[in-house]
């Protein structure tokens, strides 16, 4: 259990520094005390609310196909960032991008908009990396 525990700390810490280094909008500031605190603080917020708003939000997230649960970590990451000031959750300037067909113009990404690509990022790379370690 509690390796369990810890393996699930460690995947949500990295997940956050790939979330990091994937999305501008999303910010660490301090070293990596900062960063042990902001792991802490989103694995027990996350912890401590997966149960009930699991039983609560069950009949959405059946209709939605789980589509709810990254409303959920999104929310999580702006009380974390609302929590710690030593992590952000801020909007960020999209250069666009172009090809051959096509262009997509240059916008500004809002915050809220960063929060989902960051939940999205988060539970990609902590289901990749809980599966992979699963056998160990």
């Amino acid at each position: 259990m509690i390796r369990n525990l810890l393996l699930r700390f460690l995947i949500t810490g990295v997940s956050l520094i790939a979330a990091n280094l994937l999305i501008p909008g999303i910010e660490f500031v301090g070293g990596i005390t900062d960063l042990l605190k902001i792991t802490v603080v989103f694995f027990v917020a996350n912890f401590c609310t997966r149960f009930v708003v699991k039983l609560l939000h069950l009949p959405i997230e059946i209709a939605t196909l789980g589509l709810i649960n990254i409303a959920v970590n999104s929310a999580t990451l702006f009380a974390v960032a609302w929590w710690l000031p030593t992590f952000r959750v801020t909007s960020f300037w999209f250069s666009g991008l172009s090809g051959s067909a096509f262009v997509i113009a240059p916008v500004e990404i809002p915050s809220f908009i960063t929060a989902v690509i960051a939940s999205v990022v988060i539970g990609i790379t902590g289901t990749t990396l809980y599966w992979l370690t699963r056998g160990s």
